[in-house]
This record gives structure tokens, sequence and C-alpha cells, in this order.
């Protein structure tokens, strides 16, 4: 194998934009909101809490909890978040658990349960499944990120709207919306919504918006009647922020890892430029022949969910695999594609340039390659010279260094820091 393209480390500027301090930010919002709900003293209120890594997360949620316990409500947390976790209670208990969320840190119960009552069912469509505990309760309050999805584009996303449906259905929930496909995500979700939101009450939600720097930019509770329409303008302002690679075209993407507290799909698609669900047209931009991811993260409890999408991986990263897991949501998903092993090799200089020799291009030295921690960090990366060509007059690019050669230990290990 000839030598590898040097590498130039570049920093791109990024919106930056950032709430400081999360916890009293979402508490004054979500006190002004409830002031305008009915009165709830002494009820029971069902906090639900998703398994996505959401920054602050665990602030966050408390500033919720504060806020009704001001009003003189009694909240306690439920895990929604389908069918992760394994799909068990327990599982999902840890899940929060990993994000700071548990009866000790937050100050009230946990109650976790994968059991659903039916809530109703769209005609020739889908039933309406939701958490047993929390259909139970006095009133609902669900705490997510707004994002762009993963797995399709429309009026709605990850969000407020599709926790209630498939977090708050349980593993049953998500296997009854992702029955029927991207069209199930894309066109029922927002219906099913419509008849949770009629059912059950449903106090104002806490919509979290994030900037490229994975922190909250945007906090603001939506009342049930305006939860629609208000997540509709929220996702225009996260596709608005969200980070990108600086270019449209390259011969390799390098991955230092992957996992579900950085994308639901474990990379993001919307950074990659691939979906790869049968029947769905892939992304214009970017253009990417080769994708190697290194490492799986420890938040995704051995969730390798979104695999797939590599091309090449490591067997470090085959190591950290939790097939049970990966599997379950996969199969919920129906995204069986998303689950399949990538090419394995067993260290990260064997899966790089594997990635080179089946990138077709000949002139190794003169491809076009980035390097990225992961799919969600995206402002410091390493990029080719051939690459750094292109970025070195576009505004907002900073070199922080001379072309460097790829360093590996040892072990083959990759030895170049950030």
């Amino acid at each position: 194998m000839e030598q590898l393209p040097l590498m130039v480390r570049v920093r791109q500027t990024l919106p930056a934009n950032e709430i400081k301090q999360p916890e009293e930010a979402t508490y004054r919002e979500m006190s002004t909101s409830l002031r305008h709900a009915a009165p709830i003293q002494g009820t029971r209120i069902a906090v639900g809490c998703g398994s996505r890594g959401i920054a602050c997360y665990a602030q966050i949620v408390r500033g919720v909890i504060r806020a009704l316990q001001d009003v003189g409500a009694q909240p306690f947390i439920f895990p929604a978040m389908g069918s992760h976790g394994g799909a068990t209670a327990e599982g999902q208990k840890e899940v929060l658990a990993s994000a700071g969320i548990t009866e000790e840190q937050m100050g009230v119960p946990i109650h976790a349960t994968m059991e659903t009552v039916e809530i109703g069912r769209l005609p020739n469509g889908p039933t309406v499944y939701f958490d047993r505990h929390a259909a139970q309760a006095d009133g609902i309050v669900v705490v997510n990120r707004v994002k762009p999805h993963t797995d399709f584009t429309g009026d709605f996303a990850s969000g407020l709207i599709k926790m209630l449906v498939i977090g708050c259905g349980k593993e049953k929930g998500a296997q009854a919306v992702h029955a029927y496909g991207v069209y199930g995500l894309r066109e029922l979700i927002p219906q099913m919504a419509e008849i949770i939101l009629a059912e059950l009450p449903i106090l104002p939600g806490m919509a979290i918006v994030e900037n490229p720097h994975d922190q909250p930019a945007v906090l603001r509770a939506l009342a049930s009647h305006e939860m629609i329409r208000g997540e509709k303008e929220l996702l225009t302002l996260a596709r608005n922020l969200m980070g990108r690679l600086p270019v449209d075209s390259l011969d390799v993407l390098v991955l230092d890892e992957m996992g579900k507290n950085i994308s639901g799909s474990g990379i993001d698609t919307n950074v990659i430029g691939r979906l790869y669900i049968a029947g769905e047209a892939e992304y214009e931009t970017p253009g990417i022949r080769r994708i190697v991811v290194l490492d799986l993260t420890a938040e995704s409890h051995g969730n390798a969910v979104g695999i797939g999408l590599a091309d090449v991986i490591t067997q470090r990263l085959r190591s950290k695999i939790d097939e049970n897991a990966t599997y379950i949501n996969a199969v919920t998903s129906t995204f069986l594609e998303r689950g399949r092993i990538p090419v394995t090799l067993p260290t990260d200089l064997a899966a790089i340039t594997t990635a080179f020799r089946c990138a077709w291009r000949i002139n190794v030295a003169e491809a076009r390659v980035v390097r990225a921690k992961n799919s969600l960090e995206l402002a410091d990366l390493y990029v080719s010279t051939a690459v750094w060509e292109e970025l070195a007059s576009k505004p907002g690019m900073q070199q922080l260094s001379e072309p460097l050669p790829w360093r590996f230990d040892d072990d083959g290990n990759l030895a170049m820091p950030w």
C-alpha cells in the first residue's frame, strides 16, 4: 500500500449560541408555561425521558421536575424510549441512569415498565399504545430534543411528537409504527399523536434544540395545543443549526466512534449522506465512497444499530456489540440493512488502509479524506491536503497544523490526538 495522504488539522466555525445554565433556563420556561395550564396542585405527573445522548439532559429534566413541584404537583419519571435498553424495564432504567437520571439525582420515583394500554386506533391503521404508568397519571410531560430524523425527511422528525407515539408507546408502539416502514414514520406518527393529544392529559412538553457543538441552544415549553405547529418551527431551526461536513464529496471518511448517544442511527445519516433503507432515495450530498468506523461509545450499551451504514469497522468495535440489543432495535425499526456487520479488520491501520484500497483512488496520496471524532462533533477535523486545497479559501476555516503523516502505535491503533 502506498503512503497515505498527509492530513491537516482544521477547525470550521459553527454557530455557537448556547444556554449556559440549562436547569435554570428550563425551570423558568416550564414555570411560565405551567401558569397558563390548568391547575395541577396535588396531581401525579408523569415525566417521560428518552435514551438519546442529549447534552445536559439531567439538568434539563431536573428543571422540569422543580417547576412541577413548585406548583404542588407530584412528579415521577418514566422511560419513554420505545424498545431501547434491550426492551426491558431494567434496561431502560439503566439507560436513564447513564444520563444521570436516577431517583437519587432527580429526587422523584422512576416507574419503569414495558406494559402499555391502548389509547385508540387509526382507521385501517396501527393501534396507539402508551406506557401504563404514564397513562394512569393525572398529567404527562415529555422532554426531548428536536432534530432532523435519520430515517426520513418530513414536517416532524425526532422530537416531542415522536416521543409521544414511539417513545411512550414502548416496544409495542415502536413496532406498530415501524411495521409501516418510512410511511409510518412520516405520515402516521402525526396522526397517532393527534389521538394521544386528544385522549390523554398532555401538559406542556420541553423541546430542546442543540447547536452544532452538542449543547442546548433553545429550550421551549410547548403546550399540547401548540405542540404540532411549534415543533415544525423548531425542526426548521434545528436543520439550520446542525453541523455538517465542509465538503460534498470524499473518497474516505474515518469516524473514531459511533453510538446511540451520538445519533439514533449510531451515525447521523444527514451528515454522511447515506440512508440505506430499501425503497428510499439516497441523499444527493455528501457523496462518500468508503466509511470507516473505529469504535462504539460506552453510552451505547452495546447497541450498534446503524453499523450497516459503515463499510469497514475494527475488531475493537465488533467486540463491543451486544447483538441482542442491536438486533432488537434493528428489527423493531424494520430497517435490517442498518444492522448488517461490515467488513471487520483487526486494527485501525488495517481498517483504514482497506478503505483506501477499496475507494477506487489509484493515487492514494491525492485522496479526498476527512477524519472526525463522530458524526456529531464536526468543528475539529483532520482533512487530507486535497480537501484542504478546497477549504483554504473558504470563510470560517482555520488551519491548526501543517500537513501531518498518519501515526499508528505498535498495535496498529490510530495515534493522532484531538
